[in-house]
């Protein structure tokens, strides 16, 4: 839990320079669709302080910053580890390293926000 959030915190916390490399690089992977391609880039929304707690990032940049995160992984799945369920059989790490990477991180952010949403006192 910590370290997903100590994760976010330091991908929201880079310079502007470096968010906007990732968000340039994403968009030059995906400018053959219409809708992306003259889309401008988003400008970050960068919290005005150094962050320490993830609840000073505005909700739009988290939701930002792990999109970029995920798409990382995801650009590099292959239509090899897609067929035959590859990530389902023995050998799943060799076999679909790319798709059992993003399952995992699916499943550390699932875990995350159910023991976030547990642990919260209400008082």
């Amino acid at each position: 839990e910590r370290l997903v959030s100590k994760l976010l915190i330091e991908g929201i916390s880079r310079d502007k320079a470096t968010f906007e490399a990732h968000t340039k690089s994403f968009y030059r992977i995906t400018e053959s669709s219409p809708a992306t391609a003259t889309a401008p880039l988003p400008t970050p929304i960068l919290p005005k302080k150094e962050a320490t707690d993830l609840f000073q990032v505005p909700p739009e940049e988290v939701a930002r910053q792990m999109t970029l995160a995920d798409f990382e992984t995801f650009k590099n799945i292959s239509i090899r580890e897609l067929t035959k369920c590859a990530w389902s059989k023995q050998g799943k790490e060799e076999n679909a390293p790319n798709i059992v990477q993003m399952t995992n991180r699916f499943n550390d952010i699932a875990y995350w926000v159910a023991s976030d949403v547990l642990t919260t006192d209400l008082t």
